[in-house]
């Protein structure tokens, strides 16, 4: 009897032992995207593990601003595959790991602005400078936007399953409206050659 005890709990102890040694293999990512909340865009991202060198994301933001003139909304999608490389494995509890990776996207943007109240104005925007009589409700311009490009960027985890992801790069992107054009590389209606840039806060799961 005293062998059996000895051998069930040297058993339990290598168990427990094998557990803690044993990591968590995280496959899943949602993600929030820190510079499109300035751009009045709520946007999520999913990032689901291919291999230990890949990975697919797909992101979509819906877009609402308000102001006693008009009403934006809109809304975009992205689609991201990722070439990883761990510069850091952690062995720690916390996991502080770090990766860093080279990725390929297409975007795809629309905005649409509706006037709130009833107004009479003068913009080339709308129509050659003259002045112009819109009621309420009224679609005033829209811009839909196609970019695609390549990015490269790090992550790093803060906690086990916590992590910032940072990254930039460039790309082509093409807007067709009814509105302007514009040489402006931040204005919705610019077309050409853009940086992009992007800082995500998320967790593991």
């Amino acid at each position: 009897m005293k062998k059996f005890v000895m051998i069930f709990m040297f058993g339990a102890f290598s168990i427990v032992a094998f557990s803690q040694e044993t990591k968590v293999d995280y496959k899943n990512e949602l993600r929030l995207d820190a510079i499109e909340l300035f751009r009045n865009t709520f946007m999520l991202t999913y990032e689901r593990k291919i291999n230990e060198k890949s990975s697919i994301q797909l992101s979509a933001g819906a877009i609402l601003k308000e102001n006693s003139a008009e009403i934006k909304t809109g809304g975009n999608v992205e689609i991201q595959y990722r070439i990883n490389r761990k510069l850091k494995q952690s062995s720690d509890s916390l996991g502080h790991n770090v990766t860093v990776y080279a990725a390929p996207f297409i975007k795809y943007r629309y905005l649409d602005a509706t006037n709130t109240s009833y107004f009479y104005y003068t913009n080339s925007l709308y129509s050659y400078n003259t002045y112009n009589q819109y009621p309420s409700g009224n679609k005033l311009y829209y811009f839909s936007t196609i970019s695609f490009g390549t990015l490269v960027g790090i992550k790093f985890s803060v906690f086990q399953n916590i992590f910032i992801d940072l990254n930039f790069g460039g790309g082509l992107k093409y807007t067709n409206t009814n509105g302007y054009k514009t040489d402006k590389m931040a204005d919705e209606a610019y077309t050409g050659v853009t940086p992009i840039g992007n800082i995500t806060f998320g967790f593991k799961f």
